[in-house]
């Protein structure tokens, strides 16, 4: 029978199925105390302590069973047999006791056992560790002579080293020291080297302070320069269209009159200075003459244009030049 029949057996209220339920339970606990005993001890102990509780109930069940008994045979041959069986479970109950004292028993010679055990592992311990320790003491005397041994050995190493040392800051100091005078004279000579460069890095300062001041003239009297050359630029361009206004009726006039000479020439045939009467020639050299006039002013104002053009550049160029210097830190 399955666990789970049992389940069902035990939820039912049939009393047909107690003793099934009765037997499956005895061949479960057979079967759990087999599988126990192949396992430890402490769970067969376990398991011995709650067979007994378990057991209890029997003697009702033992006390029980004549009463069944009477009722379910007339004769005293199933009155025997249920006091056998009772006498058997009483038997059985009984050893389970023993046993169960026995179990007891054995766990605490066991707990004794053990903690003689242990107790005689600490013991073993501790006379390891006064072994350890008497062999120590033993060694300490060789110890202590291999300490003094070193110990006087490092102090002989120690005066050695000092008198080495001694020795070489001796020879040291003496090749040391010449070029310590020496490097002496080379620091003075520096130092006077470096106030000197002090001395003239002030003059060169003070220069640039007043080369920068000059600049600054310069830059204001640029700027007034400037103002009056863009003063002259604007009067000298309103001059120029002026002029342009002026000249340029003249140029056409000059040019046309000398193209009615040229042509009134031409058709004639007269050679100039030869064939023409002085008249002519005075207005055609008057013509040249005025227009050599007209380029010579051309030529003026572009020459002055120029000129302009290039103090304009001077001006800005000595702007520029103040703006970029760095003074002199």
């Amino acid at each position: 029978m399955t666990r789970d029949e049992l389940k069902s057996l035990l939820a039912g209220e049939d009393p047909d199925a107690v003793p099934r339920v009765l037997h499956a339970t005895l061949r479960w606990v057979t079967q759990v105390m087999a599988e126990t005993a192949s396992r430890d001890e402490t769970a067969a102990i376990r398991l011995i302590r709650q067979l007994t509780d378990a057991l209890e109930p029997v003697a009702s069940f033992s006390a029980a069973l004549p009463g069944l008994a009477d009722t379910a045979f007339a004769g005293r041959t199933a009155v025997a047999a249920i006091s056998e069986a009772q006498a058997d479970l009483a038997q059985a109950r009984a050893t389970l006791a023993h046993l169960g004292q026995e179990m007891d028993r054995l766990r605490q010679v066991k707990e004794a056992t053990l903690e003689q055990a242990a107790q005689a592992e600490r013991l073993r311990a501790e006379v390891a560790e006064h072994q350890r320790l008497r062999q120590l003491a033993n060694a300490l005397p060789g110890l202590l002579a291999a300490r003094d041994a070193l110990t006087a050995y490092r102090l002989e190493e120690v005066e050695k080293a000092e008198t080495e040392l001694e020795s070489a800051a001796g020879d040291f100091a003496v090749r040391v020291l010449p070029y310590l005078d020496d490097l002496r004279a080379r620091t003075r000579d520096a130092i006077a080297e470096a106030d000197q460069l002090a001395v003239t890095l002030a003059g060169l300062r003070r220069e640039r302070r007043e080369a920068q001041d000059r600049c600054g003239e310069l830059a204001a009297e640029v700027e007034t320069e400037q103002a009056g050359i863009d003063d002259a630029s604007q009067r000298y361009q309103r001059l120029k269209d002026e002029l342009s206004l002026l000249l340029e009726p003249r140029r056409r006039y000059a040019a046309a009159d000398l193209a009615v000479v040229n042509a009134l020439t031409n058709v004639s045939g007269a050679v100039p200075g030869v064939d023409l009467v002085p008249g002519v020639d005075s207005v055609r050299l008057a013509l040249e003459k005025i227009d050599q006039d007209l380029a010579a002013v051309d030529a003026d104002l572009a020459r002055a244009l120029a000129e302009h053009e290039s103090v304009y550049d001077d001006a800005h160029r000595v702007r520029r030049l103040n703006d970029d210097r760095e003074p002199l830190r």
